[in-house]
């Protein structure tokens, strides 16, 4: 089939509790000043500019859920569905350390004897269904795990929603920096489904940026980084 080895030190990265990692990396490197707070807007509404007004910045870093709340818009984006499945290796052969596969989709482990195979691509705005998932994850991985798929249990499907951004002359690049020119309010957005690659090198330069109170060094640094703005 072809395929490579991937080593030193690559591993699969298991999204949530990376999250919570790096949650507990920000508030230790705060000395925990930093706060988590949940405040409720409804769909549409712009109370949420008033709430921030309070702030010294606001970064809009909430992928699709900016975007489904209508809290912003006018963005060169498409929101892209994605489904895939947890599949239980329940026989003793296949719950063994399980290697992740990247064949246009993937097959990732998440625990001894757990795998998850996805994800499908929808832009419809009604979502494939169980069946459909299956069908369509199962015909571009197949040939790569026959065993998870002949005699794997699948056990729950899970959704979720990519922010993808407009390609352009340099791919799809993320969506950073300020609103708009001397605006307080900064946007981190259209990772698409690259966010472990691009989230802590477009951080870094946003943050600093943010700090310093201009995006001077996001674009000496990143030229292309307003090509979003229309």
């Amino acid at each position: 089939m072809g395929g490579i080895i991937l080593t030193n030190g690559c591993q699969v990265v298991h999204v949530p509790t990376y999250l919570v990692g790096l949650w507990k990396a920000c508030r230790k490197a705060s000395n925990n000043e930093i706060e988590w707070v949940t405040v409720k807007v409804s769909e549409g509404s712009t109370k949420w500019q008033s709430i921030l007004s309070d702030f010294d910045s606001v970064v809009l870093a909430a992928g699709s859920g900016l975007f489904h709340s209508n809290l912003i818009d006018n963005l060169p984006i498409t929101l892209v569905r994605g489904q895939s499945l947890e599949i239980d290796l329940t026989e003793e052969s296949l719950a063994r350390p399980f290697e992740a596969v990247l064949c246009g989709k993937y097959i990732s482990p998440i625990k001894p004897g757990k795998i998850l195979i996805g994800a499908t691509h929808e832009y419809k705005a009604e979502s494939l269904s169980k069946d459909e998932v299956t069908d369509a994850l199962r015909e571009r991985s197949y040939n790569l795990s026959p065993a998870a798929w002949d005699r794997g249990v699948i056990k729950k499907v899970t959704s979720g929603w990519r922010v993808q951004s407009e390609r352009g002359a340099l791919g799809r690049l993320p969506i950073v920096g300020r609103i708009s020119d001397k605006s307080n309010t900064w946007i981190f957005t259209g990772l698409g489904s690259r966010g472990l690659i691009h989230h802590g090198i477009y951080g870094k330069l946003l943050a600093e940026s943010i700090i310093v109170g201009d995006d001077v060094l996001l674009q000496k640094i990143l030229p292309h980084v307003y090509w979003w703005r229309k």
